[in-house]
């Protein structure tokens, strides 16, 4: 009888592997490009659907390998309670992203970063999921009144 442990040490060891091969069969490439392209497609689509609403920050240029696509509120005041409660929604939607919340600046009560939303894609995302998350997003931030 084998025990759990040796199994987990075995699971891990096909694990290094695997990673070995893609790394070695130079996949860290085409990882880092699929995802650049889908965070591309998401800020082309939310400039044209949602540009209203939300500001691309910052800009994804030719050469930048990143997934991640940071969205702050087009017109102030940014309002952190009508983001908070499009963020809750996107989750029920199982469109996942993080929120930063921001605090005032010490020296002054005003808001000196806004509120973001951050998106990142990886390999394993599809354009399918570019478009549910652009539709949704869209449609929860003209039902919340994002940036008015």
């Amino acid at each position: 009888k084998g025990s759990r442990s040796g199994a987990v040490a075995y699971e891990l060891a096909a694990l290094g592997m695997s990673l070995e091969l893609y790394l070695q069969n130079n996949m860290i490439k085409e990882i880092q490009a699929r995802a650049h392209k889908l965070a591309q497609n998401f800020q082309t689509k939310i400039r044209t659907t949602a540009n209203e609403y939300f500001n691309v920050i910052p800009m994804l240029e030719d050469g930048v390998s990143t997934g991640t696509v940071t969205l702050s509120m087009q017109k102030k005041p940014q309002n952190i309670k009508k983001l908070m409660a499009l963020y809750d929604e996107l989750l029920a939607f199982n469109i996942h992203c993080a929120m930063i919340k921001c605090i005032p600046s010490a020296f002054s009560s005003e808001i000196s970063i806004p509120p973001l939303l951050r998106f990142c894609f990886h390999y394993w995302n599809t354009e399918e999921e570019v478009d549910k998350a652009v539709s949704i997003l869209t449609r929860l931030a003209k039902k919340h009144k994002i940036g008015v």
